[in-house]
């Protein structure tokens, strides 16, 4: 008996309930860090506030932890690549924050990885997302 393959997902084909718990949990974090330029144009694509986000690029340490302090936040996503440095990255950072008592949104980066099926958060194709019939429904 012939097994029959169930046709592969396309990327744009999203589960509108993943996707609208992984915007709801971006959209309640004071902030949203992204490690550059091009990771945080998708995400003002995705309807994240401009003023959320934060540029990790290739700040150290110390010069994240005083632009973070001086906005006081209670909840932080961090939404790095899924490679090895961006891997690294989360880690170092969510180690740092969760030092000075800041709350970390840890399923971000699994939605993400479910959502997208990408490792990297600027190749995600926003256009392609079924966002204008979820804000019709109210997010």
């Amino acid at each position: 008996m012939r097994s029959v393959r169930k046709p592969s997902r396309k990327r744009s084909d999203v589960d509108e309930s993943f996707l609208l718990n992984f915007l709801g949990r971006l959209y309640t974090c004071d902030l949203v860090l992204v490690e550059g330029k091009k990771d945080a144009e998708v995400l003002v694509g995705l309807g994240v506030d401009e003023g959320k986000i934060v540029k990790v690029g290739s700040k150290s340490c110390v010069e994240l932890l005083e632009a973070l302090v001086k906005r006081k936040p209670k909840l932080v996503a961090i939404l790095t690549d899924l490679d090895e440095e961006g891997r690294r990255k989360f880690k170092e950072i969510r180690k740092l924050l969760e030092s000075r008592g800041i709350r970390v949104e840890g399923r971000v980066r699994k939605l993400f990885k479910l959502l997208f099926r990408s490792g990297k958060v600027e190749e995600v194709r926003v256009k392609e997302l079924p966002l204008s019939r979820l804000h019709r429904q109210g997010l």
